[in-house]
């Protein structure tokens, strides 16, 4: 019973000892761009197609940039590096920038970013690259990935220890 007990609190403390990187392994959807900028990835579905939306603020304000902004997107299938989509440019001047884009299959892409603002054209700027996650018509099923299985070995531990201190604290009553 005590093996138990030292094996779940061990797991516990491994967990919570790993670096915050090793917690997760998709980072979310903002990404900070040269200590000067902050854009957001928003993916929706929109009929066949799936809506990409581009956020960009300034990173001390919060406020979306209301300069002209202009760049690239391009976006590859994780598994096999083949473009889905290659290099559409795009220019926006209000902070926001949205595309529709027709996958041809579902998967894990990665989507690339590369922007230059008119306070800076001679300097571009590129956000890490964003994963994401396409469904198909047929309901693929996203991958299962660190993050996933660190839950339900977490929630695993916390189910065994409450029924072993409900089991003893029962064995504790019977014997009074």
């Amino acid at each position: 019973m005590k093996f138990l007990y030292l094996l779940s609190a061990s797991f516990l403390g491994i967990l919570f000892c790993m670096p915050s990187f090793a917690l997760a392994d998709h980072p979310g959807p903002e990404r900070i761009v040269d200590n000067k900028y902050v854009v957001l990835l928003h993916v929706q579905p929109q009929g066949e197609e799936m809506q990409l939306r581009f956020y960009f603020r300034d990173m001390k304000t919060g406020k979306p940039l209301q300069i002209p902004i202009s760049g690239m997107v391009e976006i590859k299938a994780t598994d096999t590096k083949q473009p889905a989509m290659e290099n559409r440019p795009f220019s926006t001047e209000e902070g926001k920038m949205e595309m529709a884009v027709l996958f041809s299959e579902a998967g894990a892409y990665s989507v690339a970013l590369s922007f230059k603002t008119t306070d800076a054209l001679e300097q571009i700027h590129t956000p890490e690259e964003w994963g994401i996650w396409i469904p198909g018509k047929e309901g693929a099923v996203p991958p299962f990935g660190l993050s996933e299985w660190l839950t339900v070995g977490l929630g695993g531990s916390i189910a065994i220890l409450v029924v072993l201190s409900l089991l003893q604290n029962r064995r504790k009553k019977s014997t009074i």
